[in-house]
């Protein structure tokens, strides 16, 4: 299947661990990302979660899917639902241990099937900022625990 990808990802100095105990509590995201005005979710396979996105440029995305995939320290796969004409459209964050003070954090959304790729285009740009202002506040938030 054809994939169109939007991310971004920010090098962080602190270790996984730390980063991803941020992360892995979905419902505090509001409390420290610019994008996300409320968020529900519980991490286990086949978890529920809810996303209520604002975009600049874009405005305001309302997501439920459920957890994928996910292994502590690694990743985390939301699947959106969406009816089989539209395509796929899977939320990701992912983490790579760089060394045992620094990871990288990535947050992105993989857009599938011709609908949904031609989405993922039209929104790229204001997507990648929104990604990269989460990205941004995990890393300053993050950082500032030192």
């Amino acid at each position: 299947m054809n994939l169109y990808k939007v991310e971004h990802r920010v090098g962080i100095k602190r270790s996984v661990d730390d980063i991803y105990a941020i992360v892995q509590d979905i419902n505090s995201w509001p409390s420290w990302s610019p994008i996300h005005k409320a968020s529900n979710g519980e991490l286990k396979f086949a978890g529920k979660v809810s996303l209520d996105e604002t975009y600049e440029g874009l405005g305001r995305w309302e997501l439920s899917g459920h957890i994928e995939d996910y292994s502590p320290l690694s990743h985390i796969h939301v699947r959106i639902p969406r009816p089989f004409w539209e395509g796929s459209l899977i939320r990701y964050f992912e983490f790579e241990i760089l060394s045992n003070e620094g990871c990288s954090f990535c947050v992105g959304a993989a857009f599938g099937g011709f609908l949904s790729i031609r989405e993922g285009r039209r929104h790229a740009k204001a997507l990648k900022n929104g990604f990269e202002a989460m990205g941004n506040a995990l890393k300053t938030l993050s950082e500032a625990r030192l």
